[in-house]
């Protein structure tokens, strides 16, 4: 069983009881360990157990999903998005990437939303990949200051995985997501159709580059719900690719620089006037797309707003580490590795 850890600075938490479940409460400054649960419980009761409160102030989460979720019948029987929202200005998300040889390669991510509340979240599926990727609480309907008495959240928590804004597996793949005005996908009887998030799970599941994705998601019918998005992913050879499915086509912009940026608009309609996609370039174009951690956190920074950036993660495609600041609080970094 891999090891894996949200590395801090010190070693204190406390318990809180709550119900039949222990939830390990944290207190600023400590490590969490994603441990194997050999106990008698169900894997669900499992799955519950391990849910943790990370920072003190902000509502970020991590959990561990233990055993499988059904994502098998997903993929052959199909599924659909469970939540319904309306995009407002100011949801505008920016992914990078940074693939300069010289450096471990690094994956940037803002997610720039309305509802509070994130979740961390690691998934070991016994037929594919181990990943970690982190959730927007609000989509799924769950209130910041989780209440894991309840019954209905308690089942929201459990469909997580099925929810994802970016994450990474362990051979080193990322995908992040972002919000634009339009997609569709044409529909194709022949093959099963899945929500525009379940993609992201089977490309973390079963891909390890940005190739093998392109192939798997042309086997899809993909369902947008009521936010379309598009998306950036890469991989530790190099590679980057925006995908997006406009008007039933699907449109794939490689990276030819040895970085690339994503915010908010159509690549297939044009580049078109937007702040952050603007500085993130400038900065990469500086770098020559050679970025550390920390530099890459800058970036992210420097692409942050006020009031709307809850979580930005930078993920190195190369040693599978991952740095996290949550609602701006840039002084203090969150670590993971595998």
């Amino acid at each position: 069983m891999k090891k894996n850890h949200i590395i801090l600075i010190g070693s204190l938490f406390s318990v809180l009881f709550v119900s039949n479940l222990i939830i390990p409460i944290l207190i600023p400054n400590s490590t969490i360990s994603f441990l194997f649960d050999t106990s008698c419980r169900t894997n669900s009761e499992k799955t519950l157990y391990s849910l943790k409160k990370i920072d003190p102030i902000y509502p970020f989460y991590a959990m561990r999903y233990y055993g499988d979720y059904g994502f098998l019948d997903v993929l052959e029987n199909g599924t659909e998005l469970i939540s319904e929202f309306e995009v407002q200005e100011g949801w505008g998300c920016t992914c990078f990437s940074a693939l300069n040889s010289s450096s471990d390669p690094v994956f940037g991510r803002n997610f720039d939303w309305m509802d509070e509340g994130s979740l961390f979240l690691y998934t070991e599926p016994s037929y594919g990949y181990a990943s970690i990727s982190t959730i927007n609480l609000g989509i799924l309907g769950i209130e910041p200051s989780i209440n894991i008495k309840d019954p209905t959240t308690q089942k929201r928590l459990l469909l997580t995985p099925y929810y994802l804004m970016d994450g990474i597996n362990e051979m080193g793949l990322v995908v992040g997501i972002m919000a634009i005005s339009r997609a569709s996908r044409t529909y194709n009887t022949s093959q099963p159709t899945i929500s525009s998030l379940d993609i992201v799970r089977l490309a973390l599941e079963f891909a390890t580059t940005v190739d093998e994705v392109l192939v798997i998601w042309e086997n899809y019918n993909i369902e947008f719900g009521s936010v379309p998005i598009h998306y950036l992913i890469a991989d530790p050879t190099g590679k980057s690719a925006i995908v997006e499915w406009i008007d039933g086509n699907m449109n794939i912009y490689r990276n030819e620089q040895s970085w690339q940026v994503s915010t908010n608009f159509i690549f297939t309609d044009g580049i078109t006037p937007c702040w952050r996609y603007q500085t993130a370039t400038e900065l990469l174009h500086q770098s020559l797309g050679s970025v550390t951690m920390q530099h890459g956190m800058d970036i992210l920074k420097a692409c942050s707003q006020d009031g709307w950036t809850l979580w930005s993660n930078v993920y190195n495609l190369r040693t599978r580490q991952v740095h996290i600041s949550v609602n701006q609080n840039y002084q203090k970094i969150y670590r993971f590795h595998f």
